[in-house]
């Protein structure tokens, strides 16, 4: 026995080890929604968080200890209370993940990444539960289709626009788990990107220098050049071996 463990210890070490591998071989996302900056759609996504949160926990008590309707008047108290207790815990996180963006520890940040990935899992099996694995032809007799309507094309339509939210949802937060990871790797590497940016920036800005300076060079040089040729072939202040206007001097020929 203790050798079947240790072998499914190692290969369960080897299996993290080989998604680990892959998962660093990810690109580093350089901005967040092509325009602005990592650090701000991290600053973004920590107060959408915080704030779906904070709603969370205020539609569970309106609906659970004042008793008014809410978004979780159709769902049960135990699943009330469990969204309650993990968005409690998301809050001290958000704040703490906040802390360490200011202060630039990547530690506090990979804790808020951890919550965002249980997150995305515990959402989307709720989603597949109510989209998907739910009859929602039923639920929707009445107020997108006729009643009655149990036609496959009907069902089919209905289940396709809910596997089409749900792939859509998917894709949205994964982006945002990559945003959060590609800065926590930007912090890791200390702040490597914004570094190697500005160096090409800098090495840039003086390669168009050097081409500026040369080519002020050259158009100095053949600014000259046109000076000579004009200077010869026009005869303007060409010395005149015979005659001088220099003061006291007397002109060549006169005697």
């Amino acid at each position: 026995s203790s050798s079947n463990s240790s072998h499914i210890i190692t290969q369960l070490s080897r299996k993290r080890n080989f998604l680990w591998t892959h998962a660093m071989q990810l690109p580093v996302a350089s901005t967040f929604l092509g325009c602005f900056d990592v650090s701000l759609g991290v600053k973004f996504l920590l107060l959408a968080t915080l704030i779906f949160n904070v709603f969370c926990c205020a539609m569970a008590v309106a609906d659970v200890v004042l008793g008014l309707p809410s978004l979780f008047s159709d769902v049960s108290s135990t699943v009330q209370v469990c969204t309650v207790g993990w968005c409690l815990l998301g809050i001290p996180i958000v704040l703490l993940a906040a802390w360490g963006l200011q202060h630039k520890l990547s530690q506090l940040i990979k804790l808020f990444l951890a919550y965002m990935v249980a997150s995305l899992c515990i959402d989307f099996f709720f989603l597949l539960e109510a989209l998907v694995f739910n009859n929602t032809c039923d639920h929707l007799t009445g107020v997108f289709l006729p009643v009655g309507s149990t036609s496959a094309w009907d069902c089919g339509v209905v289940q396709s626009v809910d596997c089409s939210v749900c792939g859509a949802f998917l894709v949205v937060i994964a982006y945002f788990v990559w945003i959060v990871w590609s800065f926590c790797e930007d912090l890791d590497s200390g702040g490597s990107a914004d570094l190697i940016a500005e160096l090409l920036y800098g090495n840039e800005n003086r390669w168009r220098q050097r081409e500026m300076k040369w080519a002020a060079k050259l158009a100095g040089v053949r600014r000259h050049t046109l000076d000579e040729n004009t200077y010869q072939f026009s005869g303007y202040g060409t010395p005149d071996p015979h005659y001088s206007t220099f003061p006291c001097q007397t002109p060549y020929g006169v005697f």
